[in-house]
């Protein structure tokens, strides 16, 4: 498609975060936020991702990633208040 890089790598959502399988580019739950399930995700999700067999948590972010979420990415503060019922 011409995009530099060769494309996206990830997909951070307010639920989990996503990478795409090697071969097919098909989107893959690569891990899911804390108080999050892999059955939530699923049922929040218009298509079907590649799940693994193990999924684990997502790693908490570094307080720089907070800092430009809050300043640069997330200014109104929508994500923060995203509900994350299990």
């Amino acid at each position: 498609m011409g995009i530099p890089g060769g494309g996206p790598k990830y997909c951070v959502t307010p639920l989990c975060v996503f990478d795409f399988e090697e071969e097919t580019k098909r989107m893959r739950l690569k891990s899911v936020h804390p108080g999050v399930s892999v059955e939530h995700v699923i049922r929040e999700t218009g298509f079907a991702p590649i799940v693994p067999a193990t999924v684990p948590l997502t790693d908490a972010p570094s307080a720089a990633e907070l800092d430009a979420l809050r300043t640069r990415v997330d200014l109104a503060g929508r994500l923060g208040r995203m509900p994350k019922s299990a």
